[in-house]
């Protein structure tokens, strides 16, 4: 473990000597911040300790899905140490947090004088793209109801409250569909009481239930409690499913 007793997974494998080298300042994310935008010049190294953050990709004037949702087992920022002169993704806030961040130019001399910090960020660098990976995978083939519910359960495992402060356009960008087709699947979990809906928040009420109608891709995500969630899924039951998914909830075009 580090001396300050960090969450982030890349910090905790790191040395005392490296970590104090790195200068480390602490951020608080908010949800809805915006920590990179496409094309700027990326300052910073962010060590998530707490909250969730979605990187999307620009196309052709507007955001796609969030092609991957990054907690305290990530950083932002690795490409700057390859040379990425300018970003090519943007990253939101989804979940409010904190972080500790890192100058790029002084992460560029630890990396001169630790190698096993050189090492920890391309290993970082292997694992976010293989994440990546398997959630462009997920887009692909499962619906917008069961990438919701795997969504709204990762945001909330890995916040610092009960609620998870997202607006229906924010989830819509997140999952990739339009506004009304969120709302639709908001109501058929409504409806089986799985959850609660204010003004930019949503509540958790029965994880259970969220778990089972959630694509199996959730036993690939890191959630605070490794395998709570999966084993949950275990014990899915095919009629809730089916029930939910058929409701009409995912009729509209994705």
């Amino acid at each position: 473990m580090t001396h300050f007793g960090s969450r982030n997974q890349v910090l905790a494998a790191l040395s005392p000597e490296v970590v104090r080298s790195l200068d480390l300042k602490p951020v608080k994310l908010s949800a809805g911040d915006r920590l990179h935008r496409y094309s700027q010049h990326c300052r910073h190294l962010t060590f998530i300790e707490a909250g969730v953050v979605g990187i999307s990709m620009p196309l052709n004037g507007t955001e796609s899905a969030d092609v991957l949702s990054l907690s305290y087992e990530s950083v932002l920022g690795l490409g700057a140490l390859v040379g990425q002169t300018r970003l090519t993704e943007n990253a939101t806030v989804r979940n409010c947090g904190w972080a500790y961040q890192a100058a790029v130019d002084r992460a560029l001399s630890v990396m001169e004088n630790h190698r096993s910090f050189e090492k920890a960020m391309f290993l970082a660098m292997d694992k976010q793209r293989r994440m990546s990976a398997r959630n462009a995978a997920c887009i692909a083939s499962h619906s917008a109801s069961q990438r919701l519910c795997r969504s709204l359960l990762f945001y909330n495992a890995h916040g610092q409250e009960d609620e998870v402060h997202i607006n229906q356009g924010a989830l819509g960008t997140v999952l990739g569909v339009r506004r009304s087709t969120v709302n639709l699947s908001l109501k058929a979990l409504i409806g089986i009481q799985a959850l609660q809906v204010a003004r930019g928040r949503v509540r958790l009420l029965d994880v259970n239930r969220l778990s089972e109608i959630a694509c199996s891709c959730l036993r690939n995500d890191n959630l605070a409690e490794p395998g709570s969630h999966e084993s949950r899924r275990e014990n899915a039951s095919p009629e809730l499913i089916s029930s939910t998914l058929t409701s009409g909830v995912d009729q509209m075009v994705q």
